[in-house]
């Protein structure tokens, strides 16, 4: 099954100022200092204006899936049902200023941005996995008669009292399994924006690695619990990690999938009503 969403909403940054980077690869100049150095940088107007944001409806969204059931109707005292959903669903847009953002063409470095035009540069800067729809989801339920009460492996034989006490009584249940993507972005200090960079298979390091984490304000001693990624900007930084273990690995991911397991249990009991006329 295939569907496509648009008109997703969307944040424009219509004015966001080039890194320092991009402006001495473009001009071969550090970046201007003094009264205008706020704003020296900005794509559009870098004399009067700050950040200029507009909320555009610009966003679109694919999504193919399959689904396969299988089920056993409720027969000698047990019922299931199993089924498994793949997604790959993909969009840009649709959450707000929370991601999928668009920088102007401008802000980026000569030749790395593929076009000006707004639409496929929209495509290359946000079009990507929806980590929020699991890539694979297999859901169950099932329900099984307890072999208590009459007509049962135990006390079978028994009367009407004790097969209304002991018998009758059912278990139901449901679970869920989610394969699920998701996307590590920078913390305080850092860009917001996904750490991209070449894949790698998670890793758990749990005490291997130890490091500084001062990215409070005071250094506490800690560890690289896992070997994602570790920004530039805050390894050996006062405001941010101090890597103390020389084989440290700070390997960059960019998506990965996790599972996630939820599952529920209820008793019930079954009561026999009866009616004369």
């Amino acid at each position: 099954m295939w569907n496509h969403g648009s008109n997703l909403d969307q944040q424009n940054n219509l004015n966001t100022a080039m890194s320092s980077d991009v402006w001495r690869v473009k001009t071969g100049t550090i970046p201007p200092t003094g009264t205008y150095a706020a704003t020296a940088l900005n794509v559009y107007d870098n004399v009067t204006y700050g950040g200029l944001i507009s909320q555009d409806r610009t966003g679109w969204s694919n999504n193919n899936s399959l689904q396969v059931n299988y089920q056993r109707l409720y027969q000698k005292g047990y019922a299931y049902q199993v089924f498994w959903v793949y997604s790959r669903a993909m969009r840009v847009g649709g959450n707000a200023f929370r991601d999928s953002n668009i920088y102007p063409y401008e802000s980026f470095a000569p030749g790395t941005a593929p076009t000006s035009d707004p639409k496929e540069l929209n495509r290359f800067e946000n079009y990507q996995i929806d980590s929020a729809i699991p890539l694979h989801r297999i859901a169950f339920n099932g329900i099984v008669d307890l072999l208590f009460g009459r007509g049962k492996m135990f006390f079978g034989h028994a009367n009407r009292f004790v097969d209304e006490l002991i018998g009758g009584y059912q278990i139901a249940g449901a679970g869920t399994i989610v394969s699920q993507y998701f996307q590590p972005t920078g913390g305080s200090g850092v860009s917001t924006t996904p750490n991209w960079g070449a894949t790698s298979p998670i890793q758990l390091l749990k005490k291997k690695n130890r490091v500084n984490d001062c990215s409070s304000g005071t250094c506490r001693p800690g560890y690289q619990w896992f070997n994602g990624f570790v920004s530039p900007l805050l390894t050996n930084n006062p405001c941010g990690l101090s890597l103390i273990s020389l084989e440290s690995r700070r390997e960059r991911f960019l998506i990965s999938p996790q599972s996630i397991w939820i599952r529920e249990r209820l008793p019930a009991k079954m009561v026999r009503l009866a009616r004369a006329m």
